[in-house]
């Protein structure tokens, strides 16, 4: 696509996000709109970032389908992007395609992103990310039913819960099967 054309669409979309972007009222399917417009400009950020935007809109609808097209369109850019850049919009990604996916019950695919995610937040040293990336993984496995608990309560199912755990501190260790 020619620079002429690449303007137009950059241009089409900085307008659309300034005249919509903090609407009350947007018009239905701007958001999808300003995608398809960044995608014509060549900015892979914005694409991902509006792609993203149009995910967690149908996401919010219960229109999880759709909500995964959309997150999926925005992981196949990941790579597009500078790797200083790539690092916040992966993990966005991710935890959005996490929240599809097991709201679609998809749950060993679910797993699959928490592990990704994990690597990230440890790798940034992102620990807020980190602990969310953990309390996923048990809900996750606790929802699939696959859980697997260690210490005394596996060892006697109607152990005492108060002593269960690391020196008597009454919290389980959990492992997650992953």
């Amino acid at each position: 696509m020619g620079t002429d054309a690449q303007a137009f669409h950059r241009h089409t979309a900085e307008e659309l996000q300034q005249r919509y972007g903090n609407s009350e009222n947007p018009p239905e399917g701007w958001q999808e709109t300003l995608a398809w417009h960044w995608e014509q400009a060549g900015a892979h950020r914005e694409v991902i970032t509006a792609t993203l935007a149009v995910a967690e809109t149908r996401s919010g609808e219960l229109a999880f389908i759709e909500a995964r097209r959309w997150t999926e369109r925005a992981l196949a850019r990941l790579d597009r992007l500078e790797s200083a850049d790539r690092c916040i919009y992966e993990m966005r990604a991710y935890a959005l395609t996490i929240v599809v996916l097991e709201f679609g019950g998809q749950y060993r695919e679910a797993l699959g992103y928490v592990r990704l995610l994990v690597r990230l937040s440890e790798a940034s040293e992102n620990v807020k990310a980190c602990g969310r990336s953990y309390l996923i993984i048990g809900r996750i496995t606790h929802q699939s039913g696959r859980q697997r608990w260690s210490g005394p309560l596996s060892q006697h199912p109607g152990g005492n819960p108060e002593s269960a755990g690391p020196r008597g501190t009454g919290v389980a260790t959990f492992q997650a099967g992953v």
